[in-house]
């Protein structure tokens, strides 16, 4: 089981450390049949929360970054092969909605691009202990496809994909605040600290996810550290 971290101590090390990634960002060209999006690839020990920050606040050539979305087969593939040094571990921009039937609902990218395509390894998504919420690009023996993860997992690294000319909408949810329900494994200084130290405004996907004892979830049209 990938070790656990605070929001709080992934913030720290975002503004002490910059993520190890490749000398430049790819461009997969329509020549060569792409949608001439750049990508790549950063060496993070960071949790989703903390690599969807950390891809949101890099700008190239003037573009916003957002963790990568993967909606062909040959968009897959592109990854796969340009990224094929990697011990596969990375974050991508996949999300599950909060109270979706499980393990297969409710699937959906933080882009709003149609979820029609889906590459899951064998057996996955499985929500092993009922709490794999994001997703992941793994390494199954030789095959490489997504895995369900538990967005509050460390894991390797994750990916950054730049849309020349396009924005990223937050997934938006009207639903009234809820009280969320513990999390087993999770400390509770750590729900704390995410709470309050939140490196982001949250969407209402996000502040479901996040579990305070005794308090109300984040809401989500706040700034970070508000609590109501």
């Amino acid at each position: 089981m990938p070790k656990r971290v605070s929001l709080w101590a992934i913030a720290l090390a975002a503004l002490c450390v910059a993520p190890a990634g490749d000398a430049a960002p790819i461009q997969w060209t329509s020549a060569s049949g792409g949608n001439d999006h750049y990508y790549e690839d950063f060496d993070a020990s960071l949790d989703w929360f903390g690599a969807d920050a950390a891809a949101g606040s890099m700008v190239f050539m003037g573009f916003t970054g957002h963790l990568a979305t993967v909606t062909s087969l040959p968009e897959h593939e592109f990854l796969i092969s340009t990224f094929a040094d990697r011990d596969f571990g990375l974050w991508l921009g996949g999300i599950q909605a909060p109270g979706s039937t499980e393990p297969g609902g409710g699937w959906g990218w933080i882009t709003g691009e149609p979820f029609a395509f889906t590459i899951w390894n064998p057996s996955e998504p499985n929500n092993a202990q009922g709490e794999e919420e994001r997703i992941e690009l793994r390494s199954e023996g030789a095959f490489r496809g997504w895995n369900d993860q538990f967005s509050l997992d460390t894991n390797s690294g994750y990916i950054v994909e730049w849309e020349p000319g396009a924005s990223v909408p937050e997934p938006y949810d009207p639903r009234p605040l809820q009280r969320c329900s513990d999390r087993t494994g999770v400390a509770a200084e750590d729900r704390l600290v995410l709470a309050a130290e939140a490196i982001r405004p949250l969407t209402w996907t996000d502040a479901a996810l996040f579990c305070v004892v005794g308090a109300e979830v984040i809401e989500a049209a706040a700034g970070p550290g508000t609590r109501h």
